[in-house]
């Protein structure tokens, strides 16, 4: 589970506005915009771009996976 502080800097990183949003709203939106900016994209994308904290949180929560240029899927876990 993603702290408070987490959740703002991914929603930061996502150019969300979480001043006034409980953190269900947090995750709901992080989760709508991860999806329209890179869910069905035709083209891979480099996870060097995101922090840490945002794909630990997305492949978390969300279930999605990570992969390299291999196709090996990169684990993002919290300890």
């Amino acid at each position: 589970m993603a702290t408070l502080a987490e959740l703002r800097q991914c929603c930061e990183e996502l150019e969300i506005d979480s001043s006034n949003l409980t953190r269900e709203e947090m995750e709901d939106n992080i989760r709508s915009i991860f999806d329209k900016k890179y869910s069905n994209r035709k083209y891979l994308i480099s996870a060097d771009q995101f922090s840490e904290i945002l794909l630990k949180f997305v492949t978390k929560k969300y279930d999605y996976y990570i992969k390299d240029k291999e196709g090996n899927e990169l684990k993002y876990n919290y300890k």
